[in-house]
């Protein structure tokens, strides 16, 4: 590797192959197009550097590129912990990278990663939905979807209808920054399609839990009449048949305490009074 091939003139299906996997090949993001993630770049292009050595041992950090050595200004030569990729090759690829940079947003619009992957032939779906709870879905062209991790899963399964939900959807794939690309677990969605869906749901009711509508409330009753004035009661014993204590005074000792107090009460009769002597004060006695 200290010499490496002269790099051949890159076609836009050459360069789709730069995102396969492959194991004769050491994965990087170039600086410059970091928006389509990591790629593939073959070992025959690359000049042995520490950074190498570092990535066979299976270094937990992901090889960089060195882009002092691009510039023609490194200094450690083979001790660079950084990857040297042939100069001629490096701005090849990053010339026709610069197309996919802005244009990775799906199948249909471009994107050099699902141009050469056959991954939807493999699973031959019959349409890709999207999938919200409470509503219907959206039908999803394959064409309209780019090549990630995610439907790998579908291949061995063989289903008929692949699906996903909005909570899948890649948030940095529609700001044009996710760096892993065809490794994505994610689904990486047209953005138009992205944003027709999130208009959609911002004018659709909200969704239920259940999918049933949610039950209209029943409207409030009509407010009662106001009451009609009455007149005050009065609290009173005579009136009321509740007797207070005491209130026959003697002539419940007399006559006992039997009375049904449920009735208006009767008056007690009349007792005559008894006439108190007069007496004299002088004398001390009674005056006739």
């Amino acid at each position: 590797m200290e010499t490496p091939t002269p790099a051949p003139p890159l076609h836009p299906l050459a360069v789709a192959k730069l995102f396969v996997p492959d194991a004769n090949a050491l994965p990087l993001i170039l600086p410059e197009t970091k928006a389509v993630g990591r790629v593939w770049i073959p070992f025959q292009y690359i000049i042995r550097t520490g950074g190498i050595d570092r990535y066979l041992n299976n270094h937990p950090h992901a090889p960089s590129l060195c882009m002092l050595f691009q510039n023609d200004r490194c200094n450690s030569g083979e001790k660079c912990n950084q990857i040297h990729v042939d100069r001629a090759y490096c701005a090849a690829i990053t010339d026709a990278l610069h197309f996919a940079a802005v244009s990775n947003c799906c199948l249909f619009h471009g994107d050099l990663a699902s141009t050469g992957n056959n991954l939807f032939e493999l699973s031959l779906p019959e349409s890709i939905e999207l999938r919200r709870e409470g509503g219907p879905p959206f039908l999803i062209p394959p064409e309209r979807i780019a090549v990630t991790l995610f439907w790998y899963r579908f291949i061995k399964q063989r289903r008929r209808v692949l699906f996903f939900t909005p909570d899948r959807v890649c948030n940095l794939h529609q700001q044009n920054g996710c760096k892993y690309g065809v490794e994505c677990k994610n689904v990486h969605l047209c953005r138009e399609i992205w944003a027709q869906a999130c208009r959609t749901w911002a004018t659709a009711p909200a969704p239920t839990t259940s999918g049933i509508p949610a039950p209209v409330p029943a409207p409030l009753p009509a407010p009662l009449p106001a009451p009609l004035p009455t007149a005050p009661v009065l609290h009173s014993a005579a009136l009321s048949g509740v007797m207070e204590p005491g209130y026959l005074g003697d002539f419940e000792m007399e006559f006992g305490g039997g009375e049904d107090f449920t009735q208006p009460p009767r008056s007690p009769p009349l007792r005559p009074r008894k006439a108190l002597p007069i007496v004299d004060p002088m004398s001390g006695l009674a005056i006739a």
